[in-house]
């Protein structure tokens, strides 16, 4: 008795070891289909019963495809998302269905035999990562915020992964059925949030580790709007498409880890400088469930005299607040990092330290040639678009917008004299030029700088002129582009040569240190070309910088895989 007793206490502390690593799995379908599908009629009730019956088990999403009609109106929806994740696995045919990205990726045959994958995937495949996620209509009921939280259950290194958003409509009821008699569709996909592209993770996790994402969306294409709905899923990028966890939104707060968590979510300088002083403006977020009425901000560039700003207010949970922090003096040298760490919530230790510094790297402005024009492609809204360029004693010396048509628009401007200048772009719809471009050109159009579009309501950039650095001697290099991007190994860097230059081109990490030299020596005019072997460096953010007859012209971010 006691020999029985041994063994079954002894398989009772192997379970519970086995159970113990990661938390519950919840497995991923992905349909794809059409209302002019045949075959699709057959099986999408089968499918969806299965998913409203074990919502517990499966999150499920439809994709509409534009075959065998292409007039499918929840395709027409938003062909451009729904193209996307057909594109991921090679839909050709449908129904397709594709669970957790590879445990089965096929044309639908037997129902019976994916929910039999489902299954075995939920019951012995735990996840390393637990998902929270909420969604909530403002009151006119036209924009969505969005809120994700991954926490990881276990550590974790060398994740390949992007965090998916699709908002979804639960149940699409049409009157007239649809060409193949079918009149009820759920779960079907509106948009990918924010772009069908994804939001890379972090590479590698500590056990309790945590990233929190929010988005806002404009709402579009509901039938029913009560029907508004969310999932979300991590799915592996690159030549794995297996996804680590999915889960459903709810209306619901997400629960925070900590009572006692600030962090720095944002950092907004101008993009290249010339000056030798920046006023940051930083944007802290509550991610504890206590209310956060005070903290220290404390800040340095390049590692030099930090500076130090106590910040006192009042934040909820997930609230956040932009300070704009006092100037700051710095060295010239070729690129700035700004390093910004948030510290003693409420006098008190932070409870998670991993999101209170962000460092932000600025590149020194490249000299200008006196006449140079602005070149300007609106996005939809070209009213909200507004822009000036200001002497370093805030003269205008330049200034367009609103626009009435979304077109390309060429604004020409001249230097005035030797010195700095900033540009500011505005939109006032508070989404950068999403869509669009702006960009420094020279006489003949011909791209100096190409300016961030991701930038909310207004971003700044400084530029300097100095008349013996006019545009004979400036070097003669159009934008460098570096493909692919993320890289894993090896990566090429283009960029095109007006006449022959003197290249010096170097890899600079996060902290602003110069980690390899890419190429040092003359180069012909003409499109050029310049191998870079990442092999032997760690995974994460790094940054290119081109260097023209010993002057800065480019940079540009890239972010090493492994």
């Amino acid at each position: 008795m006691m020999k029985k007793l041994n063994i079954l206490v002894a398989f009772m502390l192997i379970s519970m070891i086995v159970l113990s690593q990661g938390v519950q799995r919840k497995v991923l379908w992905e349909e794809f289909t059409s209302g002019s599908c045949g075959p699709c009629a057959g099986v999408n009730p089968q499918i969806t019963s299965y998913w409203n019956s074990n919502p517990d088990v499966v999150v499920g999403i439809q994709y509409h495809m534009s075959w065998p009609a292409s007039n499918d109106p929840m395709y027409l929806n938003n062909p451009s998302d729904n193209n996307a994740r057909r594109g991921v696995y090679g839909v050709n045919s449908i129904p397709f269905a594709a669970v957790d990205g590879d445990r089965f990726a096929d044309n639908v045959g037997s129902v019976s035999t994916i929910t039999n994958i489902v299954q075995n995937a939920y019951d012995n495949d735990p996840s390393n990562f637990e998902m929270q996620l909420q969604y909530e209509l403002n009151d006119a009921q036209d924009q969505m915020t969005i809120t994700a939280m991954i926490t990881a259950a276990e550590a974790v290194s060398g994740l390949n992964a992007k965090l998916y958003l699709p908002v979804i409509e639960k149940h699409i009821h049409l009157a007239a059925a649809q060409p193949n008699g079918e009149h009820d569709f759920y779960n079907v996909m509106k948009a990918l949030i924010p772009s069908s592209e994804g939001t890379i993770l972090n590479s590698d996790w500590e056990q309790d580790d945590y990233q929190i994402f929010q988005y806002t969306w404009d709402v579009f294409g509901y039938y029913d709007i009560s029907q508004a709905g969310l999932i979300g899923f991590i799915q592996d990028y690159g030549s794995s498409k297996h996804v680590q966890q999915a889960a459903y939104g709810f209306t619901t707060a997400i629960t925070p880890n900590f009572s006692n968590d600030m962090a720095v979510i944002k950092t907004e300088t101008p993009q290249v400088v010339c000056s030798n002083m920046i006023t940051p403006l930083v944007t802290i977020r509550n991610q504890g469930s206590d209310p956060i009425t005070s903290a220290t901000i404390k800040y340095s560039i390049n590692d030099g005299t930090e500076a130090s700003y106590n910040w006192s207010g009042n934040l909820n949970f997930l609230e956040s607040a932009s300070v704009e922090l006092p100037e700051i003096a710095y060295e010239l040298s070729d690129s700035y990092s700004l390093k910004i760490t948030i510290e003693n919530p409420n006098n008190t230790a932070d409870q998670y330290q991993k999101n209170n510094s962000q460092i932000t790297v600025i590149p020194q402005s490249a000299f200008l040639p006196q006449n140079c024009k602005l070149a300007i492609l609106t996005d939809q809204h070209p009213e909200e678009t507004t822009w000036d360029i200001k002497d370093s004693e805030g003269n205008i010396i330049a200034q367009g917008g609103p626009y009435t048509i979304s077109s390309i628009f060429i604004e020409e401007f001249t230097w005035p004299a030797d010195g700095c200048y900033t540009l500011t772009m505005h939109d006032a719809g508070g989404n950068g030029l999403d869509g669009g471009f702006y960009k420094i050109v020279k006489s003949n159009n011909s791209p100096i700088w190409v300016g961030n579009t991701d930038f909310g309501y207004e971003t700044t950039a400084e530029f300097a002129y100095d008349a013996v650095m006019d545009v004979h001697s400036a070097p003669k290099v159009n934008e460098i582009n570096i493909y692919p991007n993320p890289i894993v190994d090896v990566a090429q860097v283009e960029f095109t040569l007006l006449e022959q230059s003197t290249i010096n081109m170097s890899l600079y990490n996060i902290l602003g240190k110069k980690i390899i030299q890419i190429y040092n020596g003359k180069m012909p005019a003409g499109i050029q070309q310049i191998q870079v072997n990442t092999t032997d460096l760690d995974a994460g953010v790094y940054f290119v910088y081109l260097d023209a007859n010993d002057q800065h012209i480019a940079s540009k971010k890239i972010t090493i895989v492994k």
